[in-house]
């Protein structure tokens, strides 16, 4: 049996991150392809819970011209192609680049978005949690 090394979110508050054109309550970004799976999880979630968001994708020149091919044309219309990637690494160094982001204003996470470091986003957002009904 094959067992994946086990990541736990990293959480960083108080970062002066680069800064975005538009309004938005919550950045999720990638700077690897090979984080593409953890990405669309934060984006999935933030899209549920109604939350502005921008998706970013500060990738290597080579990987950037493969994204075409693994977005659909509305969705890569709509991201943040990052061109200022070495900002954002510095930012954020020490970063493993084959793992997610999601930032506010506030925190940062980086790697999955595990339900813990959900509802702390959540939290720092100020939005209520999710209800069973």
């Amino acid at each position: 049996m094959l067992w994946r090394t086990s990541f736990h979110p990293d959480v960083r508050y108080s970062l002066r991150m680069p800064e975005i054109e538009g309004n938005y309550d919550l950045v999720i970004g990638v700077f690897s392809l090979v984080a593409l799976a953890e990405l669309e999880i934060w984006r999935r979630l933030a899209m549920e819970a109604e939350i502005r968001f921008c998706e970013g994708f500060w990738l290597t020149e080579a990987e950037a011209e493969q994204l075409p091919l693994l977005l659909a044309p509305s969705r890569l219309s709509a991201a943040h192609l990052g061109v200022d990637r070495e900002a954002w690494l510095t930012v954020l160094d020490p970063v493993p680049i084959d793992r997610a982001f999601a930032t506010s204003s506030a925190t940062t996470i980086i790697g999955p978005c595990t339900e813990d470091a959900w509802e702390l986003m959540l939290n720092r957002l100020k939005i209520p949690l999710p209800t069973l009904e």
